[in-house]
Order: structure tokens, then C-alpha cells, then sequence
């Protein structure tokens, strides 16, 4: 008769058989015997909520470490002489039992959640290695940035809301905007998701780990902001996935994905399969049926927005319509959608409207904002302080014979200049960068501001040549002062500051 319970016996009373007499009155005594049952009983409890529990993918990553980690506690517990070594014709079947306890402990863990790391139960003698937990994937929401024009958002359980009266979305929330519409989004690390008129978006992944946006219809704009960090951001379109690391704009039309590639890595891919991977500025179509094909045309967004003075700190404010609004924008700013209803933006602040009666403000942070006629033309101040540029370019004495209007004062000449640099800097640098310009380049950007203030690019350096499209991309935000004759404002770039 064995000296202890046979082993059969103890794993048939975990799952609730009883003992004999004579093993029962043995339990009472033997402590190896009652260590061997609460193993047996754990594993039992395993195994059971296994079997329960939907599969889930392994965690691979985690198995290795815990197989080596119950190899190197056998062998040191040999070594120590709290094991006996096992025999020859016993030695592998020893230790591929002991590696695949381990091994199965960490794939039972790993199929549900976990609180804290828990100790994994293996069968060989030893201490059990502790399980290898993975990086934990957090969801966040979605802030609303700007809503215009009627746009709208459908809530799990709540029905379709005006986007303006919601300050955050969860994962899953759709997103529709009308025709002359506007929704911007603020994700996680800087990323901007801009949703254009007559558009529907469905925010399908908002995690630490990834983030998805599906696309049914229309247009949207994926914008990752300056010093952002994490994962790529990812564009769903009918079957394909675009995941951009940079600026990109998709927008589906009728049996075909349009995708413009204004800056940064983008790969394309369609249902999981192998694909290609492109860096701006580019422009691809990706068609329902067929492989995805480059077009030979320019890299470029027409419909874009100045999104420098959105802030995703701050608070949501609602905006009073006014009629007949034909131009709007945020202090001296780039323009916004006519039909504004809300944005985040730090106060004070002033929004000027153009209409057929003439310019009105509203001044942002008020207890009651409400519109007010403006009889003097706005200064041309930045309501909101842009963040500072990358790279600071050096710049020498302005030229003697630089054209100015009479009318713009020595403080108004230097904010215009003050507001034109760091753009400039920021598409010189990024020229640079791409080995599209010299490493140091230097001469004159000029920008010519017509009676009504809109800015145009009107004379750029050779050297500088490679910036150009930058350039007369940033030119469109800026708006100053209507002056009697058309302003050239230069700003110079290289040498040493006067």
C-alpha cells in the first residue's frame, strides 16, 4: 500500500468526490497529501473557468518568458538539492510536463482580464513562475473641437444629436455632417480628425493601442498634430485601410477612395492584405475593384482649415448664428465654416464675420456673447498665440525698398510680419528636411495683401523653390487689414538677425 494518497483519488475529491475512510483519516495527518490537494483543486478551478471562458488569441509574447522561467526554478531547486534529478528515461517527459504546466498556465491567464498579476499554478515541484502581463490597452474619447452647419452625432441607445450640444464621443459614435457642414475631432496625442460636408464617419477604435476611423461616405481629413506620439492613426474605406503617420486626406467617391497624401508615411492596404507604403505628398486612388494606382497631380488640400487656435484644453463654446454670413474667421486667423456652432478655443477671443451689412464681432468668454457691429476695421493681432516653429531661421536686415501702405502703422507692419515667419519657418524647415531646398537657405519670401486682405505668395527666392507649394498652402491664412492699395510684406530668411 502506497504511503500516500493516490494521486487519482485526490484529483476525483477535488471535483467533489468523496474519500474513503482510510484516506480520509490519512489526509488529516499528511501535510504533502493536503498540498497536493489544494494544487490539485486550483488546477481544477483552472481548468473549469477555462472551459467557460470565449477563446481569445494567446498571449505568445508571454509564453516564452514563463517556460524559461519554470526551466531555470527546476534547475535551480536541483541544484540546491530540494529536488532529486530525475531519472534518464524520465527526463524529458519531466520537464516537457513542467514547461507545458507553465505554458498552459500563462494561455488560461491570459484569456481574461486580470486585475494584478497572478501567480500561475504549474505541476512541477518549485516555485510557480509569475505570468508575464501585457501592456494594458486603455480607451479614451473623442473631443469635439468645432461642429457647423447641422452636423450631428449618433449615440448607442440615444438616437442622433446636434454634434454642438456634445462635448466628447465615445468609441462607436457615427458622425454626419450636411451639406456646408464642419465636425473636427481632437484624439489622443494631437491626432485632429477633420469631417467635411455631406459625410458620414463612424469613430469605430478609440484605443491606446489603435485607433480607427471608418469612412461611409464623403470626405475626412487625418491630421496628426506637432510632437504627437503613439501608433499611426487608421482610415477604413469599403475594404481598404489606410493608416497614416503623417497629414492625409480620404475622400470615397462613388466606387473609388481618393487619397491625398499631403505629408508623412501612409501605408495602404485592402482587407488585411500585403500592401504599399507611400510618403507624401502623393495622391493615390484606391478603387472598389482593382489595386490602388498613383496619380500624377498635385498633393493638396483645398478644403483645409487653420487649425493652429483649436485647443483640446479648453472649453467647448457655443457660437450665435448670425445670417448672411459669406467669410468668418477667428481674429486674424484662416477662415472658418460659415455656419459655425461651436469650438474650443482659449478666451479672450474675437470672431469677425463678413456679411452684406458689413463686418461683425463676438467676443468669445463673455456671460452673454452676442454679435456686435463693427465699425473700425479688427486689428490684426492674433487672437491666440501659435505654438512656436520647429526650427528658428535667421534672419537679416529687411530690405531698404520694401512697398508698405500708408495707412499700416510700424506696430501693424511688425504683428503681420510676426505672424508670416513662423509659417514660413515651418515650410522651409520641412523643405529641408526632405532634401527638397539647401541646408541653409537664404533670401526673400514675399507675400502681396490685396484691398480686401486676402494673401497670396508673390515672389520666392530660387533657392527656396522647393517650399513654394508649401507656402502658397499657408498663404491662405493669412488674413489682415484691407488696406486702399495692395501691401508686400517680405520676410527675409539667412544671414544674421540686424
Amino acid at each position: 500500500m502506497s504511503a500516500h494518497i493516490d494521486v487519482e483519488a485526490l484529483f476525483a475529491h477535488a471535483d467533489g468526490v468523496a474519500l474513503g475512510a482510510g484516506d480520509a483519516a490519512h489526509l488529516e495527518t499528511c501535510a504533502a497529501c493536503r498540498e497536493a490537494l489544494v494544487r490539485l483543486t486550483d488546477g481544477r478551478a483552472l481548468l473549469d473557468e477555462a472551459r467557460e471562458a470565449a477563446p481569445r488569441e494567446p498571449d505568445w509574447a508571454a509564453i516564452d518568458p514563463a517556460v524559461l522561467a519554470a526551466a531555470e526554478s527546476t534547475a535551480r531547486a536541483i541544484r540546491e538539492g530540494k529536488l532529486k534529478a530525475p531519472s534518464r528515461w524520465r527526463e524529458a517527459t519531466f520537464f516537457g510536463v513542467s514547461l507545458a504546466a507553465a505554458a498552459a498556465g500563462v494561455v488560461a491567464l491570459g484569456s481574461r482580464p486580470v486585475a494584478a498579476p497572478v501567480e500561475a499554478v504549474a505541476v512541477a515541484p518549485g516555485r510557480a513562475p509569475q505570468a508575464v502581463e501585457g501592456p494594458r490597452v486603455t480607451r479614451y474619447e473623442a473631443q469635439v473641437l468645432l461642429s457647423a452647419a447641422g452636423s450631428a452625432v449618433g449615440l448607442a441607445g440615444a438616437g442622433r444629436s446636434p454634434l454642438a450640444s456634445v462635448a466628447r464621443l465615445a468609441e462607436g459614435a457615427r458622425i454626419e455632417t450636411a451639406l456646408g457642414g464642419r465636425a473636427v475631432l481632437g484624439l489622443r496625442d494631437g491626432w485632429r480628425v477633420d469631417l467635411r460636408g455631406e459625410s458620414r464617419a463612424t469613430l469605430a477604435t478609440l484605443t491606446t493601442a489603435a485607433s480607427e476611423v471608418v469612412l461611409d461616405a464623403g470626405e475626412v481629413a487625418l491630421l496628426r498634430g506637432e510632437g504627437a506620439t503613439g501608433p499611426a492613426l487608421r482610415l477604413r474605406a469599403h475594404g481598404w485601410q489606410v493608416e497614416s503617420e503623417g497629414a492625409t486626406v480620404g475622400a470615397w467617391r462613388a466606387d473609388r477612395l481618393r487619397v491625398v497624401v499631403l505629408a508623412g508615411r501612409t501605408a495602404v492596404s485592402r482587407d488585411g492584405a500585403a500592401g504599399l507604403t507611400v510618403t507624401g505628398p502623393v495622391v493615390l486612388e484606391l478603387p472598389l475593384v482593382g489595386e490602388a494606382q498613383r496619380r500624377d497631380e498635385a498633393a493638396r488640400d483645398g478644403d483645409a482649415l487653420d487649425l493652429a487656435a483649436l485647443d483640446d484644453a479648453a472649453p467647448s463654446l457655443r457660437v450665435p448664428q448670425l445670417e448672411g454670413v459669406t467669410g468668418l474667421s477667428l481674429g486674424s486667423g484662416g477662415p472658418l465654416p460659415a455656419g459655425l456652432e461651436s469650438l474650443c478655443v482659449r478666451t479672450p477671443a474675437t470672431l469677425i464675420a463678413r456679411t452684406a451689412r458689413g463686418r461683425m464681432t463676438l467676443e468669445l468668454g463673455a456671460q452673454s456673447p452676442a454679435w456686435q457691429r463693427s465699425p473700425m476695421v479688427a486689428s490684426a493681432a492674433p487672437a491666440t498665440p501659435h505654438a512656436a516653429p520647429q526650427r528658428v531661421l535667421p534672419s537679416p536686415p529687411a530690405p531698404a525698398a520694401t512697398p508698405e501702405a500708408p495707412s499700416l502703422t510700424a506696430g501693424q507692419r511688425a504683428t503681420m510680419a510676426a505672424m508670416a515667419r513662423p509659417r514660413v519657418v515651418r515650410c522651409l524647415a520641412t523643405c529641408v528636411e526632405r532634401n527638397q531646398c539647401a541646408e541653409s537657405p537664404s533670401g526673400v519670401v514675399e507675400f502681396t495683401t490685396s484691398p480686401e486682405g486676402q494673401t497670396r505668395l508673390s515672389r520666392l527666392d530660387p533657392s527656396m523653390a522647393g517650399a513654394r507649394r508649401c507656402l502658397e498652402h499657408e498663404s491662405q491664412f493669412l488674413h489682415f487689414p484691407g488696406q486702399a492699395a495692395p501691401y508686400a510684406m517680405q520676410i527675409p530668411v539667412g544671414g544674421r538677425e540686424p
